[in-house]
């Protein structure tokens, strides 16, 4: 079976009803039917990248909560030490952040006191700032400078910002690495299936192997790009509709939301008899020409 070469634009266009694709219908038997293999790829990275994003969260709150906590306290209980000496004191700006650093020496009721501190705030511009030394009254060893207070909801916005996104890629991709942990669960089930097109968005190629990023044309599943990888012994349904300059591929569809899978040029992705795998191909073939 040959097929058009595989055509993507750089620009994926936006879903529509006007293709000029054959039905589908018939092409597979009506009965229950295994997927004997499934194609879903990059599982174990989505659970890995989550893991990082998690501990890139952690590491966030762990290096600016103690200080942001701190902070808070001065803010609500300040005392400015008019007398106190800021030593290495520096502002660096980098792609809008602001990041400071500075060691402070005051005194307070006749006992020396070193503090090191460093913080970070989001920054339009760049230049010198004047600042002074405040203490929390009740504990003078907390100790922090006036620049630093008054980015304080600043600072804090940052990193509620910065660790929501962090945790909400997480929980994507744990979304993702599940509903995927699920659909193959469901591929050792037999099951009824039914084909459908689906439009492929990307293709990559590495040491043989290819994967292809394709989102089905289904009614009732949501819109999602999903990513199949194909070995070197397998080659994917293509077929290309000159209509819309789009190349398409087969896909397995269940009645559930599981994942639907995108099929190789002979059906071995399904656990099909040779007559079933032949007449399958035979209709196929004779709508594709018509």
């Amino acid at each position: 079976m040959t097929h058009p070469p595989l055509s993507i634009t750089k620009d994926v266009k936006s879903m529509s009803d006007h293709y000029t694709l054959p039905d589908l219908s018939g092409v597979l038997p009506v009965r229950p039917i295994k997927v004997k293999k499934h194609g879903f790829a990059d599982k174990w990275k989505l659970l890995f990248l989550a893991i990082i994003f998690a501990l890139i969260s952690v590491v966030v709150i762990v290096a600016w909560g103690p200080g942001l906590y701190a902070d808070y306290l001065i803010k609500n209980d300040p005392l400015i030490i008019e007398d106190a000496t800021i030593f290495d004191g520096n502002c660096r700006t980098k792609k809008m952040i602001t990041e400071c650093k500075a060691t402070l020496s005051y005194r307070y009721e006749g006992e020396n006191k070193l503090k090191s501190v460093d913080f970070s705030f989001l920054s339009l511009s760049s230049g010198d700032y004047e600042t002074d030394v405040v203490v929390q009254k009740s504990d003078p060893n907390n100790a922090t400078l006036t620049l630093a207070l008054d980015e304080f909801w600043n600072r804090l916005s940052v990193g509620v910002v910065l660790v929501g996104i962090m945790i909400a890629t997480c929980i994507l991709f744990i979304k993702r690495f599940v509903l995927i942990s699920s659909s193959i669960s469901a591929t050792k089930t037999a099951s009824m299936l039914r084909l459908s097109w689906a439009k492929i968005t990307s293709r990559k190629e590495s040491m043989g192997r290819i994967k292809l990023g394709y989102s089905p044309l289904v009614t009732h599943s949501k819109k999602r790009t999903i990513l199949s990888s194909f070995a070197k012994n397998e080659v994917p349904y293509l077929h290309y509709d000159e209509k819309s300059n789009e190349t398409f591929g087969l896909v397995a569809v269940r009645a559930d939301d599981r994942l639907p899978v995108l099929l190789d040029d002979r059906f071995e992705r399904l656990d099909l008899t040779p007559s079933e795998r032949a007449s399958g191909e035979q209709v196929l073939t004779n709508r594709l020409v018509s």
